[in-house]
């Protein structure tokens, strides 16, 4: 977890804007007041008018991935991960109606040119930049995830990690949105969709 808070701790300082912790990470500050142990990722949502601006020098960089930016720290070594099977995961989200072998030819004919290698590692900070979509904040690629504008305008300061963060209004209501309303229990095979 030492690695997810230096990250999170030092790009707070290249945030120009509002932005919240969200998902996971969310999740263990309000039911556990730290983070999840073992996890490997935390997710910030950064409003419309939010931006990073991180210096050149920096030893932390920002990756376009699929669906998100990865922030991470490149002093440590690239994530290992199965290319094909990050690739195949994208196009599936992207094609909900397609069954397995209509994505997996889809993802075929495309990865040579399109597949992303994973320069971030192990332990990132996803970053999801929010704009208003019919009164709600939306993220493009999950336009059926959404955050109401009670819930992150006027943000709620935290400090459960040690230094202060942004967390969202109603939090509860959102993790039981989320998870569903046992988020507040421990489920080891927890799988998010």
């Amino acid at each position: 977890m030492k690695e997810l808070l230096d990250i999170l701790s030092e790009v707070r300082e290249y945030i120009e804007g509002d932005w919240f912790l969200g998902d996971g990470g969310l999740l263990g500050v309000i039911r556990e007041g730290r983070l999840i142990k073992h996890d490997t990722d935390l997710d910030i949502y950064l409003l419309p008018n939010a931006k990073i601006n991180i210096p050149e020098n920096s030893h932390l960089k920002i990756q376009n991935y699929y669906m998100d930016r990865k922030l991470y720290d490149d002093r440590n070594p690239p994530n290992k991960l199965n290319k094909w099977l990050e690739y195949t995961s994208f196009i599936r989200t992207q094609n909900l109606h397609l069954n397995r072998p209509q994505f997996c030819k889809l993802a075929s004919e495309s990865y040579k040119q399109k597949g992303i290698k994973p320069v971030f590692t192990k332990y990132s900070v996803d970053i999801y930049q929010l704009k208003i979509n019919n009164g709600v904040y939306v993220y493009d690629h999950w336009p059926n995830f959404f955050f109401k504008k009670d819930e992150v305008e006027h943000l709620q300061t935290n400090n459960s990690l040690g230094f202060e963060i942004k967390i969202p209004n109603n939090a509860v209501n959102i993790l039981k949105r989320q998870y569903g309303d046992e988020w507040n229990i421990l489920d080891k095979d927890f799988k998010y969709n």
